[in-house]
């Protein structure tokens, strides 16, 4: 009773409040309206679509999932997929943070490296080398085992490959985080009682990663069921549920059976979601304080070195392997046939896919600065502010990173091809609906990270400045923002990176007068024209590699100026 009455005493102070900064509280409503819509709509909408049938709510659609071996077997393989490539990634993942925290390895800033260049490529084009690699005219295919296919590339196991290779890299940077941050004191401790080194793995530095093996785990799971590019080029007889839930849409034109599937593909990625940030995310392994040297606790046994450098050097080699096909198969006159070298697919590919590449551009150039200012300004009202409903806004703003983009997708389709009393515009088919699915779809990273460095900076720097009489627009402008610089980076980066490579939610969004690389790229790629969709896919990674480039020198040149 007594905690009820806290909290109910806490809500009207803070309504109180509120009500003496109408300028915050216009800026709040704004805030919430702008989720509401383009969040929480989209999804209410494929909600309540699959849960209509002939203009009527029903149930029929869910029943029809569970009967119909044709919708349920997508849905398993989707899972079972998921599975399989959340484990494979986690445990690569852990190896190379490991390797790269406690081992004493020549080159390991090389293996980092490699290990992270999947992340500013589309996933789908390892698939497209996989095909280049394994398929019928591939390389290994024809040169090394005369012309018989050895490995059927299409299907779970190609799926498999092509999709580790690909998330492998978000399970790394989540566990290098996690082993990079344990007191190495601890370690010490255990080695001067007398423990061996696998003791003090099975012992300690296992059980003190758990939090960070289970965050890997989910985050791919969730990034595998989102998956879109891959399984539409591999998958095969492999049905997955994205893909299925994509032709309902575009090929049967039954937009009720989409929304249905986009709400099976919805459930298990929102309670990953939720296990991981809400349950997971909030226990805490602290150690010890102090800063030992790391340095004495790096692994000098040949035999684990050896073993770690193989292991990692193996990985680096697949993805060197992969992105070299590509960068190859774009000089090769026509894959399988022709290997003469040219540079006339760059050519034919800037005279055909030009508007795409311009389209891409501008749409991700535009919608890039609003998705990092709009993540700031969320972590900074979530995280410096207080009001009711804190807590719930919190949570919907980043769901949008926890819904696959397949449902953001279909949803955004239902909710912006007719006008509505609060949006008197039709969307569909206009850049808006392109650069607002971009904003909203990766703004919770921005925002996660304008968090994590608020928490860094003394609140006493804001009740300073607002003493000397600075209104909350001058604390956050003139203080907040400049020492937010690294945040704002890395959801500037993150934000072009992703709207440059992303498919699974743009394609449904798409239109004759605005288009997009990657769309363009799975068409060439489902065309056969392998070495032109390889060619394009080289421009699209060189021109999200300058443009990171530009964006870190102009940040860090601001970041300078607000110091």
């Amino acid at each position: 009773m007594k905690l009820f009455l806290y909290g109910l005493r806490r809500r009207v102070q803070d309504s109180r409040r509120l009500a003496k900064d109408p300028l915050f509280a216009l800026s709040l409503l704004i805030l919430v309206s702008l989720v509401v819509i383009f969040i929480a709509f989209p999804l209410v909408k494929v909600i309540s679509t699959s849960l209509t049938f002939e203009d009527a709510f029903s149930f029929k659609r869910y029943i029809a999932v569970f009967e119909s071996e044709h919708y349920l077997r997508p849905l398993l393989n989707s899972l079972m997929l998921g599975g399989a490539v959340a484990v494979a990634s986690a445990i690569i993942g852990f190896v190379f943070a490991f390797t790269t925290t406690h081992a004493r390895l020549p080159g390991s800033g090389f293996l980092s490296t490699m290990a992270t260049i999947p992340i500013i490529s589309p996933p789908f084009v390892i698939a497209l080398s996989a095909i280049l690699l394994f398929g019928n005219n591939g390389l290994i295919t024809r040169y090394i085992f005369g012309g018989n296919a050895f490995f059927n590339v299409y299907g779970f196991w190609g799926l498999l490959i092509v999709e580790t290779l690909a998330y492998a890299p978000t399970a790394f940077l989540v566990l290098k985080g996690v082993l990079g941050s344990l007191d190495m004191s601890v370690e010490e401790a255990a080695y001067n009682l007398g423990a061996s080194k696998f003791r003090v793995f099975r012992k300690i530095i296992l059980p003190l990663s758990l939090p960070g093996i289970a965050s890997a785990l989910l985050l791919v799971f969730i990034e595998s069921l989102a998956d879109f590019g891959n399984p539409l080029i591999l998958s095969g007889n492999f049905d997955v549920l994205s893909v299925q839930a994509y032709l309902e849409i575009t090929a049967l034109y039954d937009t009720g059976g989409g929304a249905t599937l986009a709400v099976f593909l919805l459930v298990p990625s929102i309670i990953a979601y939720i296990v991981q940030k809400y349950v997971i995310g909030e226990k805490s392994y602290v150690t010890v304080s102090g800063k030992p040297s790391r340095d004495v606790m790096k692994a000098r046994n040949p035999l684990i070195n050896f073993g770690l450098a193989t292991f990692c050097g193996l990985f680096a080699a697949a993805v060197f392997l992969f992105y070299g096909t590509v960068l190859l198969g774009a000089v090769t006159k026509l894959w399988g046939i022709d290997w003469a070298f040219t540079l006339g697919n760059f050519t034919k590919a800037l005279e055909m896919g030009g508007q795409y590449i311009m389209d891409s551009v501008i749409l991700a150039a535009i919608s890039a600065p609003l998705t990092g200012i709009l993540g700031l300004i969320l972590a900074y009202i979530t995280i410096r502010k207080s009001f009711p409903g804190r807590r719930a806004l919190e949570f919907m703003s980043l769901l949008a990173f926890a819904v696959p983009g397949t449902v953001v997708g279909i949803g955004y389709i239902m909710a912006f091809n007719e006008s509505h009393w609060f949006m008197p515009y039709i969307l569909q088919g206009t850049p808006w609906i392109i650069i607002l699915l971009f904003v909203f779809r990766n703004m919770p990273v921005g925002m996660q990270a304008g968090q994590a460095a608020l928490r860094q900076i003394d609140p006493a720097i804001d009740e300073a400045a607002q003493s000397l009489g600075a209104t909350n627009r001058t604390v956050f402008g003139k203080i907040i923002l400049p020492l937010l610089a690294p945040a704002f980076l890395s959801g500037l980066i993150y934000s072009f990176v992703k709207a440059m490579t992303q498919i699974s939610a743009v394609i449904f969004v798409v239109s004759g007068q605005w288009n997009l690389m990657t769309v363009y790229i799975l068409g060439l790629v489902e065309n056969g024209e392998l070495s032109l969709a390889a060619a394009m896919s080289t421009i699209l990674v060189g021109i999200v590699l300058v443009a990171l480039g530009v964006m870190k020198t102009l940040v860090g040149k601001m970041s300078l100026r607000g110091a």
